[in-house]
C-alpha cells in the first residue's frame, strides 16, 4: 500500500444502494412531471425533435436521398451526364414523381472534414433548387469543388440543371 492512502472498509450494500437511489429519479416523479405539463407523451416526444425522418425540424417534408448501391450503380449506368468544372451530374428519370438525390465525394477532393463540407454544401444547393419531379440525380463533385465557395457550387448546380432542362419552369416563363 502506498503512503498517505488509506484502506476502504467494506461499505455493506443496503448503504450503497441507498446512496445510488438518492440521485436516480424514481418513476413515481417522472409519471407526475408528464401528468403535470398537460401534454401527451406523444407529444412532448414531437415537440422535443424531429421524430419522423421524412419530416424536418422546420415541418418541411424532405426530398429523398438515393441511399442504395443499387440505386447509384442504376444512375452511373444509364443516366446521361452533364459537367462542369466543380461537378458532374448524373441524371435517371424515375417513375416514383419525386426527385430522389445522391452525393459522391471522392477522395481525391481531401480528407474527411473537407469532403463532408462539400456534401453539406451540395445537399443546401440541392435543398434550394426547386427541381422537376421524377428524376434520379447523382452530384459528383470533382477536386476543384473542395476550394469552393457556397455561390460557386450554387451557380455550378444552377448551370448544369439548366443545361439538364431540369429547373422548375417559373411562372410565365417558356423553354
Amino acid at each position: 500500500m502506498k503512503k498517505g492512502r488509506v484502506a476502504k472498509k467494506n461499505v455493506p450494500a443496503e448503504k450503497a444502494s441507498q446512496k445510488a437511489s438518492s440521485w436516480v429519479q424514481s418513476t413515481d416523479e417522472h409519471q407526475r412531471r408528464t401528468r403535470g405539463s398537460g401534454a401527451t407523451a406523444s407529444e412532448e416526444s414531437s415537440s422535443v425533435g424531429c421524430v419522423n425522418r421524412h419530416v424536418s425540424c422546420s415541418g418541411e417534408v424532405k426530398k429523398e436521398r438515393l441511399r442504395k448501391a443499387s440505386q447509384f450503380n442504376l444512375v452511373y449506368e444509364r443516366g446521361s451526364s452533364v459537367a462542369n468544372r466543380f461537378l458532374v451530374l448524373k441524371i435517371l428519370p424515375n417513375d416514383l414523381g419525386m426527385t430522389r438525390y445522391g452525393f459522391t465525394v471522392s477522395k481525391r477532393v481531401g480528407k474527411a472534414v473537407k469532403r463532408n463540407r462539400v456534401k453539406r454544401l451540395l445537399r443546401e444547393c440541392a435543398r434550394l433548387t426547386s427541381i422537376e419531379p421524377g428524376w434520379d440525380i447523382v452530384f459528383i463533385a470533382r477536386a476543384t469543388a473542395s476550394t469552393a465557395d457556397f455561390h460557386s457550387l450554387q451557380n455550378a448546380t444552377q448551370e448544369l440543371l439548366v443545361r439538364a432542362h431540369l429547373l422548375k419552369k417559373a411562372l410565365g416563363e417558356q423553354r
